[in-house]
């Protein structure tokens, strides 16, 4: 149903806010992360936006969801000291399955659950201990919904 690839990931430096509650609303997180990098000229053309969810929406309540709404920076990142400094993160490297999903935000439920229902019970990989995180290859701001292309990736390990 859906195009996955195995891929050798590379280790990525974030920083970012912590969201919790629906995941519809992290990009209300992502506005303020983006007003923050954008008012210390953290953004560049290489600057990825990428979003970590630590729990399952099916076996969460909505309210207690947490994710981590970031951007990729280099290693000598020096963020200036105040009130609203992000946290640092970062995505290990390791082999990853990635499948890429052109649509809404709204439809990412299903291929979630393709992935996780269907595809990796019967490739012979487990899910890693690291959280599912996406990445988001265009602006929601000037792309329609119908064409946002969002990559979808978890570490694994053979099962």
């Amino acid at each position: 149903m859906y195009n996955v690839e195995i891929v050798d990931f590379k280790p990525v430096n974030l920083i970012g806010y912590s969201h919790q509650g629906d995941y519809m609303e992290i990009g209300r997180t992502f506005e303020k992360l983006f007003v923050y990098a954008s008012s210390h000229n953290l953004l560049s053309d290489k600057t990825r936006s990428i979003g970590l969810y630590f729990d399952d929406p099916k076996t969460v309540e909505q309210n207690r969801l947490r994710a981590f709404a970031a951007i990729s920076v280099t290693d000598q990142t020096d963020l200036p000291e105040g009130d609203e400094v992000p946290d640092s993160n970062q995505i290990p490297g390791g082999t990853c399955v990635s499948l890429l999903f052109k649509g809404s935000y709204a439809e990412l439920e299903k291929p979630y659950d393709w992935l996780f229902g269907q595809w990796l019970p019967q490739s012979g990989y487990e899910a890693a201990d690291f959280p599912p995180f996406e990445e988001y290859l265009n602006d929601p701001k000037d792309t329609p919904p119908s064409e946002l292309l969002t990559r979808i990736n978890c570490f694994v390990t053979n099962g």
